[in-house]
Protein backbone atom coordinates (compact mmCIF):
# COMPACT_ATOMS: atom_id res chain seq x y z
CA UNK A 1 0.00 0.00 0.00
CA UNK A 2 1.43 3.37 -0.99
CA UNK A 3 1.60 6.39 1.27
CA UNK A 4 -1.39 8.21 -0.25
CA UNK A 5 -3.46 5.01 -0.13
CA UNK A 6 -2.67 4.50 3.55
CA UNK A 7 -3.44 8.14 4.28
CA UNK A 8 -6.75 7.88 2.43
CA UNK A 9 -7.68 4.71 4.35
CA UNK A 10 -6.89 6.47 7.64
CA UNK A 11 -8.90 9.53 6.59
CA UNK A 12 -11.90 7.33 5.72
CA UNK A 13 -11.73 5.49 9.04
CA UNK A 14 -11.53 8.76 10.99
CA UNK A 15 -14.39 10.25 8.95
CA UNK A 16 -16.60 7.21 9.56
CA UNK A 17 -15.84 7.27 13.28
CA UNK A 18 -16.61 11.00 13.51
CA UNK A 19 -19.86 10.59 11.58
CA UNK A 20 -20.87 7.63 13.75
CA UNK A 21 -20.00 9.57 16.90
CA UNK A 22 -22.44 12.25 15.75
CA UNK A 23 -20.78 15.08 17.70
CA UNK A 24 -19.42 16.85 14.62
CA UNK A 25 -21.72 17.77 11.74
CA UNK A 26 -21.45 15.36 8.83
CA UNK A 27 -20.90 18.10 6.26
CA UNK A 28 -17.93 19.44 8.21
CA UNK A 29 -16.47 15.94 8.50
CA UNK A 30 -16.93 15.38 4.75
CA UNK A 31 -15.25 18.65 3.78
CA UNK A 32 -12.40 18.00 6.22
CA UNK A 33 -11.94 14.50 4.79
CA UNK A 34 -11.84 15.87 1.25
CA UNK A 35 -9.30 18.52 2.19
CA UNK A 36 -7.28 15.89 4.05
CA UNK A 37 -7.26 13.67 0.97
CA UNK A 38 -5.94 16.56 -1.11
CA UNK A 39 -3.31 17.39 1.53
CA UNK A 40 -2.21 13.73 1.61
CA UNK A 41 -1.84 13.69 -2.17
CA UNK A 42 -4.50 11.02 -2.68
CA UNK A 43 -6.74 13.41 -4.64
CA UNK A 44 -5.24 15.92 -7.07
CA UNK A 45 -6.13 19.52 -6.22
CA UNK A 46 -7.40 20.06 -9.77
CA UNK A 47 -10.03 17.31 -9.18
CA UNK A 48 -11.06 18.60 -5.74
CA UNK A 49 -14.66 19.44 -6.67
CA UNK A 50 -15.05 17.25 -9.76
CA UNK A 51 -17.48 14.87 -8.03
CA UNK A 52 -20.04 17.63 -7.59
CA UNK A 53 -20.55 17.76 -11.37
CA UNK A 54 -22.12 14.30 -11.36
CA UNK A 55 -25.92 14.20 -11.83
CA UNK A 56 -26.37 11.90 -8.84
CA UNK A 57 -25.30 14.74 -6.51
CA UNK A 58 -28.30 16.77 -7.67
CA UNK A 59 -30.60 13.78 -7.17
CA UNK A 60 -29.35 13.20 -3.60
CA UNK A 61 -29.72 16.90 -2.79
CA UNK A 62 -33.26 16.91 -4.21
CA UNK A 63 -34.17 13.86 -2.11
CA UNK A 64 -32.89 15.64 0.98
CA UNK A 65 -35.01 18.71 0.21
CA UNK A 66 -38.09 16.58 -0.45
CA UNK A 67 -37.60 14.59 2.75
CA UNK A 68 -37.26 17.78 4.78
CA UNK A 69 -40.43 19.15 3.20
CA UNK A 70 -42.37 15.96 3.90
CA UNK A 71 -41.13 15.89 7.48
CA UNK A 72 -41.91 19.57 8.04
CA UNK A 73 -45.43 19.31 6.61
CA UNK A 74 -46.30 16.26 8.70
CA UNK A 75 -46.91 14.04 5.68
CA UNK A 76 -44.03 11.78 6.67
CA UNK A 77 -45.54 11.20 10.12
CA UNK A 78 -48.87 10.27 8.49
CA UNK A 79 -47.20 7.81 6.14
CA UNK A 80 -45.33 6.28 9.07
CA UNK A 81 -48.55 5.94 11.11
CA UNK A 82 -50.37 4.24 8.23
CA UNK A 83 -47.48 1.88 7.59
CA UNK A 84 -47.38 0.92 11.28
CA UNK A 85 -51.11 0.16 11.22
CA UNK A 86 -50.80 -2.04 8.15
CA UNK A 87 -47.65 -3.61 9.52
CA UNK A 88 -49.43 -4.66 12.71
CA UNK A 89 -52.51 -5.98 10.87
CA UNK A 90 -50.66 -7.99 8.24
CA UNK A 91 -47.51 -8.74 10.18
Amino acid sequence: MTGPQAALAAILVVALVLMGWNRVRADIVAVAALLGAVAAGAVPAARLLAGFSEPVVLVVAALGVMAAGLRGSGVLAGIAAVSLIFGNVHG
